[in-house]
């Protein structure tokens, strides 16, 4: 009866990783590709990294202004928990996923990571949206 309402640690560390490590990570690696394209700004990587802001205002910054009722937080925790978060996550990760296909492209490591990152998540939301 003990386990009747602990959660899988799947789902646990899921939402752990959605909220607390996949986006503060993906800004990150977009800062990083804006910075190593010192000749020609990178439009896609900047777009990747408004999208984690915003995504990143949504999860903290209301709470954080003290802000708890109007139409903006209601929209910003309905963008929030889209697909349980990951569809946010997904469409924030396109642009820098796209940055990819450039050509001469510098510090290839950053798609590296993200790939890992996105294969983690893709992982983890099968693990428990399939499983669980």
């Amino acid at each position: 009866m003990g386990n009747l309402f602990q959660p899988a640690p799947e789902f646990v560390f899921f939402i752990f990783f959605k909220k607390y490590i996949f986006i503060q990570l993906l800004c990150i690696l977009c800062l990083l590709r804006i910075y190593a394209h010192r000749t020609r700004f990178d439009w896609l990587a900047m777009g990747s990294f408004i999208l984690g802001v915003i995504i990143l205002f949504c999860h903290f910054g209301f709470n954080f202004l003290g802000i708890y009722e109007g139409i903006l937080l209601d929209y910003g925790t309905w963008f929030v928990r889209w697909h349980n978060g990951s569809a946010t996550l997904a469409l924030a990760s396109l642009p820098l996923l796209l940055t990819n296909c450039y050509q001469n492209n510098r510090w290839s490591w950053i798609d590296l990571i993200h790939g890992a990152m996105l294969g983690v998540l893709a992982m983890l939301y099968w693990t428990t949206v399939i499983l669980i």
